[in-house]
This record gives structure tokens, C-alpha cells and sequence, in this order.
């Protein structure tokens, strides 16, 4: 909490700094602040599904991001970020999500990251083709809250990692050691996870990657992830696919889900945006398969600000009532 009553301090100091913020020479030179909030209003359309019944509109901060970044050297910089959302007593509290210095250059065209960093599982392109984390989470980062089945899977971890390009960053690789437990939980066990992820880029705009976490949960058994995702950018056009497949050690079941996804700026301050989710929470279980739709449009009256009306559809298991949710996000930031 100090370290952010720094931040802030930091902040405010530039808001009434006659120097630019960050200029070379001037007070803040080699800081960067950058924060990001949702916002929501979101209202339950239908009203017997297994989300909506008894659901009801509300308002709502979902997340709030807080990073401070500092160059330390052409070599060294550090970054410290803060995230909030609703914690199990109903408070909206500020917690630790990044806590790492990076090191440039000991690698060619490459850096380590050491401390709490962002995990390559999705974070690194399906989050960023995809675009609107402010609406929804990727597949894989919102698959428990969609399908109430859990997979050991993070944004960001506690470790060393490696991340660099070769071949004129035509290829590259993220290498990720970890305790396995995330960033908000103390490793509780010896084992510990492997992240190994390469990307190439074809043509320009254009991505293919490939993604495998390895963790022993004992001497005989491992929980596996494997992923693939490919995506395309051109001018104002996003698309992007992503399928998975997560095992769990000594267990014969297995989660999986394929999501797709697309936006396109009819207008440079207006991008409609459309998903398609389906996942497979477990191998073993018949008529268990959930699919989710997302849609909405983004406006933009100012580039950090973003007004982006959509609906989220669920249609659920078996014969179970679909869901229909619509909500009004607002993104904004520093």
C-alpha cells in the first residue's frame, strides 16, 4: 500500500508538473504510469436461466489496473502493478499483479523477467487480437466463471522467465519457471510449472503460436496444457482462433474449448466486435458442453475512453434455459 501511495504521490505530481511527464531531464524522466478501469451496467435479460434467475442490474467496477514502470538503465527496468476487484467480503481491494525487474540484453534480443511477471498463456496474443478484455476475458481466463470447472491456469506468476525474438522477430519464444501457485498464492508443494511458448510470424499481421505448461502434481502425474492460436491484423480488422486442451494428472477427464473471434473499425472511433466460445469442461461427462456468444460495438469519443454496449449469451448444458445478459462497459485509463 505504501508503494502505491508513492504511485499516486508520483501521479499527482504530474498532473501539476510544468514538464512533461517522463520527458528526458525532467523530474519523472524514465517513470511511465499508465492505469486502466471497467465499468459496468449490466442487466439480466433473461430471467430462468442458471446465471439470470434471481439475477439483477446493477453497477459495477469490475477491474482497475494501476502500473508504474521505471527505467532503471538502457539495460534494467522495473514495474510495479496493482489490480482490484470483489473479494469474498464484498470489498473492492487492491492487490499485487506484476512485481519484477527485467534484465535486456544478457540474452540477445531478449529479456529476463524476474519476480511476479505475465505468463505467455493467453495474455501475450489471444488477449491482444482479441482486443476487448474490458468486456470479457479470453477462453481460457474466464473458462471456470463460464463453465464452473477449474484449470490451473494464470495471467501472471511468481518466477524467471524468458522472452525474446530471432530471425529479424519473425519467431518468437517465452520461457516461463514458476512455482505454479499464480500470483496471489504461496507455493504450497516442490513441484513447479513449465510454460514454453513459440510464435512465428508468416507474413505481416499475421501469427501462429503454440503453447505447452507442463506442472507434476507427484512423481507419476502431470497437469498439461496444450494451445494454439492464430491471428490476423490488417488496417482496422482483427480475427483470431484459439483452441486448447488442459489434462489433469491421475484423473481421466480431460477440459477443452475452441473460441473464435473477430472486430473490424467501420469508422475510426467504431468497431463492432463478435465472439464465439465452446468448451468442454470435462472429457468424462455427457451433455456438459457450454457455448458462449458475445457482441457489441465500441465507441470511442476519446482514445482512452471507450463506451461499448454488448450482450452476453449463454446457452447452457443439456436442456437448461439459455442466458441473456446485456451490459453497458465503460473502459477508461491513464
Amino acid at each position: 500500500m505504501r508503494l502505491l501511495a508513492i504511485a499516486a504521490i508520483i501521479a499527482l505530481a504530474h498532473s501539476t508538473s510544468p514538464q512533461a511527464f517522463g520527458a528526458e531531464g525532467g523530474p519523472l524522466d524514465g517513470f511511465k504510469i499508465k492505469g486502466t478501469t471497467y465499468f459496468d451496467l449490466y442487466a439480466p435479460v433473461t430471467e430462468e436461466g442458471q446465471r439470470t434467475k434471481g439475477a439483477i442490474s446493477a453497477f459495477e467496477f469490475r477491474r482497475a489496473y494501476f502500473t508504474v514502470e521505471h527505467s532503471l538503465s538502457d539495460e534494467f527496468a522495473v514495474r510495479f502493478r496493482t489490480d482490484a476487484n470483489r473479494t469474498a467480503d464484498d470489498k473492492f481491494r487492491p492487490f499485487i499483479k506484476h512485481l519484477y525487474v527485467s534484465w535486456a540484453e544478457l540474452v540477445p534480443n531478449a529479456k529476463i523477467y524476474i519476480g511476479i511477471s505475465g505468463t505467455p498463456t493467453w495474455s501475450s496474443f489471444a488477449e491482444k487480437y482479441w482486443g476487448y478484455r474490458g468486456v470479457d476475458k479470453t477462453m481460457l481466463d474466464g473458462f471456470k466463471g463460464v463453465t464452473g470447472q477449474s484449470i490451473d491456469v494464470t495471467s501472471a506468476a511468481a518466477g524467471l522467465a524468458l522472452k525474446g525474438t530471432v530471425a529479424d522477430k519473425k519467431v518468437g519464444y517465452h520461457v516461463f519457471f514458476s512455482n505454479g501457485e499464480g500470483y496471489s498464492h504461496p507455493e504450497d508443494d516442490k513441484y513447479k510449472k513449465l510454460m514454453l511458448q513459440g510464435s512465428v510470424k508468416p507474413v505481416d499481421g499475421a501469427v501462429l503460436v503454440a503453447l505447452v505448461e507442463l506442472e507434476p502434481q507427484d512423481s507419476d502425474n502431470n497437469n498439461t496444457l496444450l494451445k494454439g492460436f492464430a491471428g490476423y491484423k490488417s488496417g482496422g480488422a482483427a480475427v483470431g482462433a484459439e483452441y486448447f486442451v488442459y489434462t489433469r494428472g491421475g484423473v481421466d477427464n480431460k477440459s477443452s474449448g475452441l473460441s473464435v473471434f473477430g472486430r473490424y473499425d467501420v469508422q475510426d472511433d467504431v468497431t463492432p466486435f463478435a465472439r464465439l466460445d465452446m468448451y468442454e469442461p470435462d472429457s468424462e461427462t455427457e451433455e456438459d458442453e457450454t457455448s458462449l456468444v458475445i457482441a457489441g460495438i465500441d465507441f470511442r469519443p476519446h482514445s482512452k475512453v471507450h463506451v461499448m454496449p454488448n450482450i452476453h449469451y449463454f446457452i447452457n448444458p443439456g436442456d437448461a434455459e439459455a442466458d441473456l445478459v446485456a451490459t453497458l462497459t465503460f473502459q477508461y485509463g491513464l
